[in-house]
């Protein structure tokens, strides 16, 4: 489980770092922030988050959805983040894009999400073709499949469509989104055994 502060609500951040301390050996792995990027900064958070990245607490932060790439370099120079919730406004900014693959930080994409929130208008144009195609880090993620009305299996329908990929493209993607999420390396290798032993049942279909 991750835990998430909100943009909106700077005095709650210090409690979220408390019980990520608090209860990293009992099913918390780490911390987030979401929340409106234009009319809130991460100023506020930022003496929280350093004390969580003192603490070693594994950090992500949503940035660069509906805001510029400003703020994706505040969340990995400010915040400490390893991976980037959506981070879409990169795709513009090709020293930054060259920034997050030389330090392999990973971005969570989330297609159905974005055309809902309409920070993406064009499925056709999403930024996750430009990931692809500059082979970055980054995965497929259902964002919040009860509020967007979507599941895991739509949203790799819809990928595979927007990028034209192939089932061995899909897999190494799956991969991607494993070995940067927060989960023990033994935890890894564990799923990675079950992924790939379901993956050739599933590829032989």
């Amino acid at each position: 489980c991750i835990l998430c502060c909100l943009r909106h609500k700077p005095l709650w951040s210090f409690d979220i770092v408390r019980l990520c301390i608090k209860y990293r050996n009992n099913g918390i792995v780490g911390m987030d922030i979401a929340g409106d990027e234009q009319n809130y900064s991460d100023s506020l958070h930022r003496s929280y988050f350093a004390y969580a990245h003192k603490k070693n607490i594994n950090i992500t932060a949503h940035a660069g959805e509906s805001g510029g790439s400003d703020n994706i370099r505040s969340a990995i120079t400010n915040l400490y983040a390893k991976r980037i919730g959506h981070g879409y406004a990169c795709s513009t900014d090709n020293y930054l894009m060259a920034y997050l693959k030389r330090n392999n930080i990973h971005l969570e994409c989330c297609l159905t999400s974005s055309l809902k929130t309409k920070s993406i208008n064009d499925i056709n144009k999403h930024p996750i073709k430009t990931f692809h195609k500059k082979n970055m880090n980054f995965s497929i993620n259902t964002d919040d499949p009860s509020i967007f009305n979507t599941s895991f299996q739509n949203v790799i329908s819809l990928a595979k469509h927007t990028l034209q990929l192939n089932n061995d493209q899909i897999y190494k993607i799956m991969l991607n989104s494993l070995e940067s999420s927060f989960a023990s390396r033994k935890e890894k290798d564990k799923i990675k055994k079950i992924l790939l032993n379901n993956w050739i049942k599933f590829d032989k279909k």
